[in-house]
């Protein structure tokens, strides 16, 4: 980047902007910073563009290790004069059109969460690891295949090992894994605390629980490196808003500023995502630019009637939802039935939940249920077979 004439520039930290309001335009005139511990105003001349982050996901992360405990330097209502949330605060205070960002670092409690790097060497962990994998965790292939989650875990504790090695460097006898929890005010199955509470090795002996070797705690530990991460932040982005609460990638009015990442308002994305960062950067460059471009769009699968069918299911904890079995019915066979989730085995050929669906779409009478079913049955070989 240097080589491209950018100047990076170290122990700065921007906390406020001079905003020039005319009408409804707002222009951006200076960078209020703290430069070596020195208060100072950075001029924004008026060819210049200023593209800023609005909060952070893992701001105020707190780390331990395998004998400490993180601790949080963040209230659990206000992050501080200090915290990587201040310009984002004092631009709000400028205009409504920057957006509300109490909304989403105002409750740590529903944004916490915590995750737990371990570095392994070989011990009874890597051998469940490799039982549990099938594949050798040290052949470069896929380990895990994806997140592992314990579902009768209080604090919906998972983990994952993915292709190694995880660094270059990494010494061919090591693996890393991952492992993180959803529920931070619930004891452990086995350690009898909330997870944040916990050293590395209180996370380790909780891990080692639900994976059946506990009792082998001391060899895995005397081969185990754990480095924790408490997260003050890392779901704020999903926390409970409302339409102005997040400004919009370049805000009403604005002439020279852009704003990027998790906390902006974006068309048809999702945040959560690189990507989806990387994309409020094109769209800021385009429109401040003035550039005859658009960004890409994403593949909208959340109108694909698949994804409707499946999410329905989802929603009636996994049972067909109501009228799915008349589907069922109606496309079996058909070009058609591959949208639909496949019913449970037991149904598969169980006539009574059919006519039971039918009876609670359109009345238990007995002479309607049969029209209705044999006009059911003609539509459906007017359908045509594969």
């Amino acid at each position: 980047m240097r080589d491209k004439g950018v100047k990076i520039q170290f122990n700065t930290r921007v906390h406020d902007v001079d905003l020039q309001i005319r009408g409804d335009e707002k222009t951006v005139t200076g960078l209020r910073a703290m430069v070596d511990g020195q208060e100072t105003t950075i001029p924004v001349h008026p060819n210049d563009l200023v593209f800023a982050l609005t909060g952070s996901m893992t701001e105020g992360t707190a780390y331990g290790d395998m004998d400490t405990v993180p601790v949080l330097e963040r209230g659990l209502h206000e992050p501080g004069e200090e915290s990587d949330w201040t310009l984002w605060r004092n631009l709000a205070r400028k205009s409504p059109v920057f957006g509300r960002p109490d909304k989403f670092y105002g409750d740590v409690k529903g944004s916490m969460w915590e995750s737990a790097t371990l570095t392994c060497r070989p011990s009874p962990f890597v051998d469940k690891l490799k039982e549990l994998s099938v594949n050798d965790p040290y052949s470069g292939k896929t380990v895990t295949g994806g997140v592992i989650t314990f579902t009768d875990s209080n604090w919906v504790l998972s983990f994952t090992c993915n292709r190694q090695p995880h660094f270059p460097t990494q010494p061919d006898d090591v693996l890393v894994i991952w492992v993180y929890a959803l529920l931070m005010d619930k004891e452990g199955n086995y350690v009898k605390k909330p997870m944040p509470a916990c050293t590395g090795r209180e996370i380790l002996a909780e891990l080692c629980y639900h994976l059946g070797i506990v009792e082998q705690l001391d060899a895995i530990a005397l081969n185990t490196k754990v480095r924790l991460a408490l997260m003050p932040y890392i779901t704020a982005q999903f926390m409970p808003r409302a339409a102005g609460d997040r400004p919009h990638v370049v805000p009403e009015g604005c002439t020279n500023l852009g704003l990027l990442g998790q906390f902006v308002e974006t068309s048809n994305d999702i945040i959560f995502t690189m990507e989806s960062s990387v994309r409020t950067a094109r769209i800021a460059v385009y429109t401040l630019l003035k550039l005859p471009k658009q960004v890409p769009d994403i593949s909208p699968t959340q109108y694909d009637i698949r994804t409707i069918f499946k999410a329905a299911r989802a929603i009636n904890n996994g049972e067909p939802f109501p009228g799915e079995r008349l589907l069922h019915r109606l496309l079996d066979k058909t070009y058609f039935s591959h949208i639909l989730p496949t019913l449970p085995k037991k149904e598969e050929a169980d006539g009574d939940d059919f006519g039971n669906d039918l009876s609670g779409l359109f009345g238990k009478g007995s002479e309607a249920l049969h029209k209705v079913t044999d006009w059911l049955e003609k539509f459906r070989a007017n359908l045509g077979w594969k």
